[in-house]
């Protein structure tokens, strides 16, 4: 409903047969970046960076319920219904408390043992969820996060410090995270 919308699209076998679409959105401007499936299969994750603070299915029990400076990351669940395809189900907000000049998303993952969800980004401010370290304090910082498989609470964020601006993704195949130039920073087993 805003300049731009995320959105999300689903075709069956050799992609000649449309089962679903859908925008997400809300009055600002939202982008889509990433998106993954359960272990399960039935719950899609969608992964983006959003300027709207009014985003659909974002209430007080969603993880961050309000948008905190020009841009946070937004995460939102779509349940499969055999009868009506893809079905809304949960949003939030997710990014630091005190951000200043908004935040990046560089990576996203969900874990294809229990689906724990992991973000990779970058921020300018402080206050990222269950830090595990201090904010370094450098003009913007690389984070790790994990999030439990309901999006209810944060079980881990790391910071990663530089002398420069950082960024950071996810290897989705090997399931860890790793810096540009292919060093594992963390653990190599992520789950």
């Amino acid at each position: 409903s805003g300049n731009t919308d995320a959105f999300i699209t689903e075709f069956q076998g050799d992609a000649y047969v449309h089962n679903f679409a859908s925008y997400f959105g809300g009055s600002g401007d939202d982008t889509g970046k990433y998106i993954g499936l359960d272990p399960t299969g039935n719950h899609l994750w969608v992964a983006g960076v959003t300027s709207s603070a009014d985003l659909p299915l974002v209430t007080g029990g969603s993880l961050k319920s309000s948008l905190s400076g020009a841009t946070d990351i937004f995460l939102t669940e779509w349940n499969r219904d055999p009868n009506q395809g893809l079905v809304p189900a949960y949003a939030t907000y997710f990014g630091s408390a005190t951000p200043a000049n908004g935040e990046e998303i560089k990576g996203f993952q969900v874990g294809s043992l229990t689906g724990d969800l992991y973000i990779a980004g970058l921020t300018h401010g402080a206050g990222m969820p269950a830090a595990n370290n201090a904010y370094p304090g450098a003009v913007a910082n690389a984070y790790v996060t994990k999030l439990n498989n309901t999006v209810t609470s944060a079980l881990w964020t790391h910071y990663i410090e530089g002398s420069a601006e950082q960024s950071i993704g996810i290897d989705t195949y090997l399931g860890r995270p790793l810096d540009h130039g292919g060093t594992n920073p963390g653990t190599t087993n992520t789950e």
